[in-house]
C-alpha cells in the first residue's frame, strides 16, 4: 500500500492535534519510509517492508502457541492409526513445545510413513526419520541406527530394534528438533533437519493440512492455516478491473479481513465483497486504507457475518491495546488476529496473526507473500504494531 507524501503529511499533522505523543513515533517511521519509497522506484506492499529488513518465508501457522490440533480428515486417511498415537505422545513427552502434525510432515516426507524406511539416502542417511548415523548415535539413545541382526533383518520395520522403527524414531526426531530449537523457532528447528527452504514450505504446509501449527477449534476450518496469501496486488481476487485499480494500494485490511472469515469457512467471492463489508463510506479510504487503527470497522464487518468480534477493553468497557507480548500471546491462543500495522505503514495496514513461538509471531500479510516470521524485537520495533487486534469469539 503507497500513501502519497502530501496526504500523509495532512494525516499526521491532523492527527498530532489529537495526540501528539502517540504520532511522535509514527512521524519518524513514515519519515523513514518516505525517503526507502523514493528508492526503491517501486511501489513496495507489505511483504516487501518484510522482506526489506529480511523477513522470514516458510515459516509455521498456527493459532496459539505452536501445538497441533485434532486429526483432520486428510491425516486420518493418510497416516497409520498406530503411527498417528506414537506421533502425539511423542509429541506430548518432547522436551520443548512440538506440534505432532510437524513429525507427521516429516514422517510423510522422508519415508512415506516407514514404507521406504530401509533406504539410504545420497547423503548417506537411513530410517524412518532418515537420520544420519552420528545425528541418531546422539538422539537416538542406545537404539542402534541401522542394525545388521539376521533375526532383527527378518522383522517388520514396526518391529525392528533399530532406526526404521517409528517407536523409536518418532521420539528420537522429536528430541532433535527440540534440539535445535523447535520450542523458541519451529522454522529453524525444521530448517536444521533438512537445509532447504522449500522443505520448510513443504513440512509447514502439510502439517496445516493435518491438523494446523497452533491452537484448533473454535469453529476454525480443519486445514485453515494451509490456506493460501489474499494478494490485495492480484487481480483475481477483484470482480472488475475499476476496483482493482481503485482499492489495490489501499485494501490492506479488507484483504487481511477476506483471509480471516475464510479461516472460519466464509470466505468472501472477492476483495470487493470484503471492502463493501468494511464499509468504504464508514471506515475505509481509496487512499489510507482503513481510517480507525482501534478496529471497529473490522468488528462490525465480522459481526455483519454472524461472527462475535472480540476486542480487548479495560475496566470500563473501553477499548484499549494489547499492552504485552505476553497479552498478545494469550488473545493468539484463542484463534487468529486482526493486527493492526498503521504504525509502521501509515493508517489503514492490517495484517493476520496467526501463531506465535517463545521468540516471534507467525503472520500472514495481503501483499501475496506466504505465512512471514517477525521476532517480537521486530514487531514491536521496526513493524511498530500498536497493539490494537479484532478476532472473532469462541
Amino acid at each position: 500500500m503507497s500513501v502519497p507524501v502530501a496526504v500523509v503529511a495532512a494525516r499526521v499533522a491532523a492527527v498530532l492535534l489529537d495526540d501528539i505523543l502517540e504520532w511522535a513515533v509514527r512521524i519518524g517511521v513514515a519519515a523513514l519510509l518516505l525517503l526507502l519509497i523514493p528508492l526503491s522506484g517501486v511501489v513496495l506492499g507489505f511483504g516487501g517492508i518484510l522482506a526489506l529488513f529480511g523477513g522470514l518465508s516458510g515459516t509455521a501457522d498456527g493459532g496459539g502457541p505452536v501445538w497441533g490440533g485434532p486429526p483432520t480428515t486428510i491425516a486420518v486417511g493418510q497416516i497409520p492409526a498406530e503411527q498417528l498415537v506414537v506421533m502425539q505422545q511423542a509429541a506430548k513427552s518432547a522436551p520443548c513445545t512440538l506440534p505432532w502434525t510437524v513429525l507427521a510432515a516429516i514422517a510423510s516426507i522422508e519415508s512415506e510413513f516407514g514404507r521406504t524406511a530401509d533406504r539410504t539416502s545420497s547423503a548417506g542417511a537411513y530410517g524412518y526419520g532418515q537420520f544420519l548415523s552420528d545425528t541418531w548415535v546422539k538422539y537416538g539413545g542406545d537404539i542402534p541406527w541401522q542394525t545388521t541382526d539376521k533375526q532383527e533383518l527378518s522383522k517388520p520395520f514396526d518391529q525392528r530394534r533399530d532406526s526404521t522403527n517409528y517407536h523409536f524414531a518418532l521420539p528420537t526426531m522429536a528430541r532433535y528438533l527440540c534440539a535445535e530449537g523447535a520450542g523458541q523457532d519451529l522454522r529453524k528447528a525444521v530448517f536444521a533437519y533438512n537445509h532447504s527452504e522449500s522443505y520448510v514450505v513443504d513440512v509447514v504446509q502439510l502439517a496445516a493440512s493435518y491438523g494446523g501449527i497452533g491452537a484448533a477449534g473454535g469453529h476454525l476450518i480443519d486445514g485453515w492455516a494451509d490456506r493460501p496469501p489474499l494478494n490485495q496486488f492480484d487481480r483475481r481476487y477483484y470482480g472488475s478491473d475499476q476496483t482493482w485499480m481503485t482499492w489495490r494500494k489501499a485494501d490492506c485490511s479488507a484483504a487481511a479481513l477476506d483471509w480471516l472469515l475464510g479461516a472460519y469457512g466464509q470466505p468472501l467471492a472477492s476483495i470487493d465483497d470484503a471492502i463493501a463489508l468494511v464499509g468504504p463510506n464508514t471506515g475505509i479510504s481509496t487512499t489510507l486504507g482503513l481510517l480507525d487503527a482501534r478496529g471497529p470497522a473490522l468488528a462490525s464487518a465480522l459481526s455483519a457475518r454472524g461472527f462475535a468480534p472480540r476486542q480487548p477493553h479495560d475496566a470500563a468497557g473501553r477499548l484499549r491495546p494489547l499492552a504485552s507480548v505476553k497479552e498478545l500471546q494469550s488473545w493468539l491462543d484463542q484463534g487468529p488476529l486482526l493486527m493492526d500495522g498503521a504504525a509502521w505503514f501509515g493508517e489503514g495496514h492490517w495484517f493476520v496473526g496467526v501463531g506465535y513461538d517463545s521468540n516471534g509471531v507467525y503472520i500472514r500479510d495481503s501483499s501475496g507473500w506466504d505465512t512471514r516470521y517477525l521476532p517480537w524485537s521486530r514487531l514491536y520495533g521496526e513493524v511498530g504494531f500498536s497493539g490494537w487486534v479484532v478476532g472473532v469469539a469462541s
